[in-house]
């Protein structure tokens, strides 16, 4: 994990933060202070959970509500990160031991709005991807 760590953090180091309608702008601002607050609300509580912040973790010094993409590794399944939705721009991750811990994981959640596997081998993601379930709402 740590070599994708490394790998994902020096992209993310290079992305530009502006305006949604300038092209060379890969990352507009969040839609409002509450929003903002929210996100921000999410590494501090991260710090707190004793999470390890790879990359990101702050605002953009510059007006607006731009946070830097941010990267997080969890240390525990029960981390906020990995129980509630932020929509923004974070990345977290937690490893595992095998295929059945990595599925009840990614099971263990009342969200679902994306799953990703990350393998180079096929016939394990095929496997896989019947055994992750749809998100459990109300």
């Amino acid at each position: 994990m740590d070599d994708i760590l490394a790998a994902l953090s020096k992209k993310l180091a290079t992305l530009v933060p502006g305006d949604p309608f300038d092209e060379q702008a890969a990352l507009g601002p969040l839609a409002n202070r509450q929003h903002f607050e929210k996100v921000t609300g999410f590494f501090d509580r991260a710090r707190q959970e004793g999470d390890q912040i790879i990359c990101g973790g702050k605002a953009f010094e510059r007006p607006g509500y731009y946070v830097e993409p941010t990267l997080i590794r969890a240390t525990t399944p029960q981390a906020a990160l990995l129980q509630e939705e932020t929509f923004g721009p974070i990345g977290t991750f937690l490893a595992y031991d095998d295929e059945e811990e990595l599925v009840s994981l990614m099971n263990n959640s009342d969200f679902g709005l994306s799953a990703s596997l990350w393998t180079d081998n096929l016939s394990k993601a095929m496997r896989m991807v019947p055994r992750i379930r749809p998100a459990r709402y109300g």
